[in-house]
This record gives structure tokens, C-alpha cells and sequence, in this order.
């Protein structure tokens, strides 16, 4: 094709010699042929509507997180749980990221994007490097080629220390020059910016999770990331090409920063749907790596001092029959049954899960998760203090088996599908009802179980006048 040149052979250095590598020059494309080359056309299926829906995505004040208010922080986090669960996307205002720092960085990314091919050659990425400009796919693939230029960097939150060198901006005017030291100074601040961004946000992913706030912040103070400029050329027949074809964020979180033009979409509910531009905001998507990070619960059980059942929630197929599930209890209370969790959370292995459990009366509480999966974390799923609260206080069998509908709205409010709501008793057991019914209200304000419990303790009062 004429329009997609050859590049020298210095830039061909791994490049298989039947497939050269290409460059794709979006302005040869749209003046020098009819029709764009067949390799940037997509199928028909693949290529999202124009006229989709809005998605609505919650919009998250970074701010009023970090202000620590109780009931914006809780907010927050209910936002983005909800989010989480149904697209994994949200937007972000307030982020303490300068404007000026935002809106110089697409300045010089217009800049360089509508420079010569030749001068943006300068920063070629090669096969297996992170860093670098790349146009398109030419020379990879065959067909369903993007029609777009990137520029990408790789950056470690270390290179901030004084020891370190700035790898983004050294790279920049290594592989440009030296008249490009500026361009480089201000992309190694947005890098920077953006992971000190990122950390704030996996604080309120983990507090969205029911685990500790700096959790995952810690997990990912050392991570690499890719800082990536994705330009979209104007194309001459836009109905057939797409800038980023369908696809999954493999990466554990990605922030993005939109400009005016619409064409940000997500596939939710079996179809596609816009995320529109907010000029205020950062769009936030929750990548396939993080998905694997948080811990997955398999079951959670309660149990009398028999090993008889009175509650049980599982969420994985590992006990597919009801039988499969009596014998796995039955295996657990055995393994546990002599052991001395009264005074403290005791953790065992079983059939290579991992159990976290404690006994509170005539109660045994059960957590299972997967061997990888940690103990402690587990162990912040076990629901004593919150049935406890939902017990009013008399937390036992008979208690527990009278108010099972209060037991099972515990287990919702701290587990959905095997992944952690939830593990604050006072919030667990707030959502739950228990402590937002006055116990002098009327009966029809209160649940049948709410209901009976007050009417007991009014009948205990009346007898012991």
C-alpha cells in the first residue's frame, strides 16, 4: 500500500523480513487514496453505534474522600462499590491535579502528534519496549488495524526520589533532543501526578471492599505503569475504522484523561453505551488484574455446638450438592470442634481452603476462602460483632435461629457473590435495620423479628415489676 511507508532499516531491526515493519501516516491515507486500505476496516460487528445511551457513572469527589467525614467517606466508597460491581468504571473530580499541568500536557501532545513522521520517528518503540511512539498496528497485524498514534512511557513511582533518575523526561530527550527537555519536564510531573493519584484511588477501592484503606495502597506504592498518549487522526471515512477496537484494561487500574470529542464507550448490560466528556473530571476504569486481587470468600457458615447448621451462604461451585455441602461442614466442625477460639480468632486448612472461625456461645462462626488467599483479611469477614449487634446483645442459638432473617440480611451486607461488601459491624448491622428501628417504635415500623424482639424485652420488663 503507498500510503503506509516502509521505514529505514535501522528502525527494522526485529522485524521478520517477510513482514517489514510499517508506519501508518494517517494524512498519506486520506489524500492519496479513494478509499482507506482494507487492513483499518472493521467488521460491521465489532464497530459501536453512534446513537448509544448514556451510561451513568458516578461522579467521585476526591476531596470530600479525603476530607475524612464519616458520611462522604462511606458515600464514596458505596459509589464506587456500586459502580464496581456493574461496569467498573467512575469519574473523578477534585483530584488535585494542577489544570495547567492537565491542559500544557494535551497542548504538547497536539504538538508532537502533528509533527513530520520523520521527526516522530525520532522515539520509535521496538519490538518488546514499553516506551515509545508507535502508529498503529502496521507491520504486527493484518487487519482491524486502529486508526491511531501512540506515545508511551514506562514510569516507577521510585524515579521520585532524589536518587533516581527521571526515566520519562531522560527518554523523551535522549530519543528527540535536547530542544525537547520541556516536552520531557512536563510529562515526567504528569506521570508523577497521575500515580499519586492513583494510590489515593486504590485507598478508597480498598475501603469499597470492606478491607483497610492503605491496603491496597501499600500493595501498589512500588508498581510500574504505562503512561500513554493515544492520538486519533481524522479520518476520511469514520463509519468503517475505529481509533481503539474492543477490548478488556489487562492493567489493574487505568486513569484517563478525555478531551471535548465524544467516543469514549463501554460494553454494559450487552451493549454499548457513552461515557461522555466532563472537562472536570478523570475517567477511572477498573482493570482485569485488580478484579483478581480482592479476596474471594467460598462460604460462610454458622453453626451450633453440634455442628448443625443454622446459616450457610456459599458462593463458589466447590460444593455443588447439598450433600457435598453437609459433608464439608461436617469436616470443618470436626477439625475445629476441640480447638480453644473462644478468646480468639483461630485460622485451620481443610480440602486447600483456608478457614478463619471463632465460637461465641452455643455459635461457631466460619469464613472459607481459597489457600492464596490471606488470613487476615478472612478473618475481618467473621460476623460475631455484627450478629451480636443484630442480637441486640444475646447472641446464641435460640437468638440467632428466631431472627434469621436479620442473619441472612448480615450475610448480604458483608458478601456479594463471594466478593467483600462490607466488615464493619456498626455499618453491617446499621444497613441490616437493626439499629435504625427505636425499640419504643411502633410495631409496624419494625420487622417481624424486630418486632418480636421488642415485644420480648416489653413482656421481660412487665414480669420482673
Amino acid at each position: 500500500m503507498e500510503s503506509i511507508k516502509t521505514l529505514p532499516q535501522t528502525f527494522d531491526e526485529d522485524a521478520n523480513k517477510n513482514n517489514p515493519l510499517m508506519i501508518f501516516d494517517s494524512a498519506d491515507l486520506n489524500n492519496k487514496s479513494d478509499k482507506i486500505p482494507q487492513e483499518f476496516v472493521w467488521p460491521d460487528h465489532d464497530k459501536p453505534s453512534k446513537n448509544v445511551p448514556i451510561l451513568q457513572v458516578p461522579l467521585i469527589d476526591l476531596a470530600c474522600f479525603l476530607s475524612g467525614n464519616p458520611f462522604l467517606v462511606s458515600e464514596a466508597t458505596r459509589l464506587v462499590a456500586e459502580a464496581a460491581k456493574q461496569h467498573g468504571f467512575f469519574l473523578v473530580i477534585n483530584h488535585g491535579i494542577d489544570e495547567k499541568l492537565l491542559s500544557g500536557a494535551c497542548t504538547l501532545m497536539d504538538k508532537f502528534f502533528k509533527s513530520p513522521s520523520c521527526e516522530k520517528q525520532k522515539a520509535q518503540r521496538k519490538w518488546g519496549e514499553s516506551s515509545g511512539y508507535a502508529s498503529s498496528f502496521v507491520g504486527r497485524f493484518r487487519k482491524n488495524l486502529p486508526w491511531k498514534e501512540t506515545l508511551s512511557f514506562a514510569f516507577s513511582p521510585g524515579e521520585k526520589s532524589e536518587n533516581h533518575s527521571q526515566d520519562v523526561k531522560e527518554f523523551i530527550v535522549k530519543k528527540m533532543g535536547d530542544e525537547y527537555k520541556d516536552f520531557g519536564i512536563v510529562y515526567q510531573e504528569y506521570a508523577e501526578a497521575m500515580s499519586d493519584l492513583s494510590l489515593k484511588i486504590m485507598e478508597f477501592l480498598g475501603m469499597s471492599l470492606g478491607i483497610n484503606r492503605s491496603h491496597f495502597k501499600e500493595f501498589f506504592e512500588d508498581n510500574e505503569s504505562i503512561f500513554r498518549l493515544n492520538y486519533y487522526p481524522q479520518c476520511k471515512q469514520p463509519n468503517v475504522v475505529l481509533g481503539s477496537g474492543p477490548h478488556c484494561d489487562p492493567t489493574s487500574l487505568t486513569i484517563l484523561q478525555q478531551d471535548q470529542i465524544n467516543g469514549l464507550q463501554a460494553f454494559v448490560d450487552n451493549q454499548w453505551q457513552a461515557i461522555l466528556p466532563n472537562p472536570q473530571a478523570l475517567v477511572v476504569n477498573i482493570g482485569d488484574t485488580f478484579m483478581e486481587l480482592p479476596p474471594k470468600v467460598k462460604n460462610i457458615l454458622l453453626l451450633d455446638s453440634e455442628g448443625k447448621r443454622i446459616a450457610a451462604k456459599y458462593y463458589s461451585g466447590d460444593w455443588p450438592t447439598n450433600t457435598a455441602k453437609e459433608a464439608f461442614e461436617k469436616a470443618v466442625f470436626s477439625k475445629t470442634q476441640k480447638t480453644n477460639a473462644r478468646t480468639e480468632v483461630e485460622v485451620t486448612a481443610l480440602e486447600n481452603n483456608i478457614i478463619v472461625y471463632k465460637f461465641v456461645q452455643d455459635l461457631h462462626f466460619f469464613v472459607t476462602g481459597g489457600e492464596e488467599e490471606n488470613e487476615l483479611v478472612l478473618a475481618s469477614l467473621l460476623l460475631f460483632d455484627a450478629v451480636n449487634l443484630l442480637l441486640r446483645g444475646n447472641a446464641d442459638k435460640r437468638e440467632a435461629l428466631d431472627n434469621l432473617d436479620l442473619i441472612f440480611l448480615c450475610f448480604d451486607e458483608i458478601i456479594d457473590g463471594g466478593i467483600v461488601l462490607e466488615t464493619d459491624a456498626n455499618v453491617i448491622a446499621e444497613k441490616a435495620g437493626i439499629n435504625s428501628i427505636d425499640p419504643n417504635a411502633p410495631l409496624s415500623e419494625q420487622t417481624i423479628s424486630q418486632a418480636l424482639a421488642t415485644a420480648r424485652e416489653h413482656l421481660t420488663r412487665s414480669l420482673m415489676k
